[in-house]
């Protein structure tokens, strides 16, 4: 409990939590955990890793905090995802771990924030209301979570920075409808 509430503390602190839903009263462990994905996502998409390894560690204590000491309620999904999440939170924390791992080489942090989105994407679909968008890129064949309606790909940056397309359905890395990878 009380790493939980350490690593919610120092999270506030960090980065201004984005809300899972308009009427949750505090943050949640995907609250948080989309504010560093999506500092995460928007450092590649603007060709940088600067912070990277500084959110992917924030993510991997949030996840690991959460699993040893799980409530429904704090991690902010649906009370009939908690086995699921449960079996992901550890895939979650092991993701953002090897993203820090690849430190300021920004095409192993690419590759790597291809695992860190799919288990995020799981996570995003356990959570009940609205909330960040799956995008697909066709180049890089992989998604990742985008807030906001305009295309900011992190896997190919400025060099192909709207690329890409909204899947609005089934989460996880698969290509929207008709694709084929």
């Amino acid at each position: 409990m009380r790493t939980l509430a350490l690593a919610l503390a120092l999270t506030l602190v960090a980065v201004p939590p984005a809300r899972a839903h308009d009427d949750a009263p505090t943050p949640t462990t995907f609250s948080a955990a989309r504010a560093h994905y999506a500092a995460i996502q928007q450092a590649l998409a603007g060709d940088t890793t600067d912070g990277v390894a500084d959110h992917a560690h924030a993510l991997r204590d949030l996840a690991r905090a959460a699993s040893a000491d799980f409530s429904a309620a704090a991690t902010g999904i649906a009370p009939d995802q908690a086995a699921a999440c449960r079996k992901l939170l550890p895939h979650l924390a092991d993701a953002a771990v090897e993203l820090a791992a690849a430190g300021g080489d920004l095409d192993q942090a690419r590759t790597a924030f291809a695992p860190l989105s799919d288990a995020m994407i799981s996570f995003r679909a356990m959570v009940p209301g609205d909330g960040p968008r799956v995008a697909y890129c066709p180049m890089a064949r992989h998604s990742w979570l985008q807030d906001g309606d305009k295309i900011a790909n992190p896997y190919y940056g400025k060099k192909m920075l709207r690329c890409g397309q909204f899947s609005d359905g089934a989460a996880g890395a698969s290509p929207p409808e008709g694709e084929t990878p």
